[in-house]
């Protein structure tokens, strides 16, 4: 074998290739990252919105929404 044999190898623009492509994946990787994190948290926020717009506001009974209270209630002689 020749002593050249040795000095043959990728070099430096082999290194700065692979650095190049190590520091895109972490850059791009960070990047999903960061519009998952966002995506979920919008998603979050539109099903607590349609949640609290299903239920009723709190003090109003169910049957009555107009916050009248309960026809029953207002009763005096119930019978009892």
């Amino acid at each position: 074998m020749s002593p050249n044999y040795y000095d043959i190898g990728p070099g430096w623009p082999a290194f700065v290739a692979t650095f190049a492509l190590a520091l895109a994946v972490i850059l791009l990787s960070r990047s999903l990252n960061k519009h998952l994190r966002k995506v979920r948290f919008e998603a979050a926020n539109r099903a607590q919105a349609s949640a609290s717009a299903a239920r009723p506001a709190s003090g109003v009974n169910a049957e009555d929404r107009d916050g009248g209270g309960d026809v029953v209630a207002r009763e005096t002689d119930d019978g009892e």
